[in-house]
């Protein structure tokens, strides 16, 4: 639905009628990524990539942001980026409609600096977005409060286990949450 607030507007829509309404609502959906050897890492990225780029990002259990340990930090962020790089043309993901892709795009500004691969120079049409990384971007920025419901995906860095639960819990409760450990 968009999270919370649209699904209070769905509600109150339907209220007046009596009109029953089940919503299935995303957020927020972090996944915390555990040092590991890189042939796990390799596979973790593969999946990460690969679920968030099918469907550009649009649907309710979407990963939403990574928090990775500090000592893989780095190297997973590489394996993201070249699996991002390997789309090729399939990078640019398409989204249901102009507004949503205008909506995703706006999320962006300000955290430019931070896209990996480097954002192309053009997107391909109005209606689409193409697979980035924000590498550690400002956790008060709208990329980190918002859902973002595309294919955008901010990666943090962490301490470790602890430090990734902290964060998550000091927001919104998730529709899911992912842990890819050994």
């Amino acid at each position: 639905t968009g999270g919370g607030d649209v699904g209070r507007k769905i509600l109150g829509l339907a209220a007046p009628h009596l009109t029953p309404v089940s919503l299935e609502l995303g957020g927020k959906n972090p996944c915390f990524v555990d040092a590991s050897d890189k042939a796990q890492l390799e596979l973790y990225a593969a999946e990460i990539v690969g679920t968030k780029s099918y469907f550009g990002g649009q649907f309710c259990q979407a990963h939403d942001f990574c928090l990775v340990h500090e000592a893989v930090f780095d190297d997973f962020v590489q394996l993201l980026e070249d699996r991002i790089a390997s789309l090729g043309d399939r990078r640019h993901c398409q989204m249901i409609n102009a507004t949503h892709a205008a909506r995703v795009k706006a999320l962006l500004r300000g955290s430019e600096q931070c896209a990996r691969p480097p954002l192309p120079p053009a997107t391909v049409g109005d209606d689409s977005v193409p697979m980035t990384l924000l590498v550690s971007p400002d956790v008060e920025s709208p990329v980190m409060q918002e859902e973002i419901f595309g294919p955008l995906l901010p990666v943090l860095r962490v301490s470790g286990a602890k430090e990734a639960c902290a964060f998550v819990s000091k927001r919104p409760k998730p529709l899911v949450v992912y842990c890819y450990s050994e």
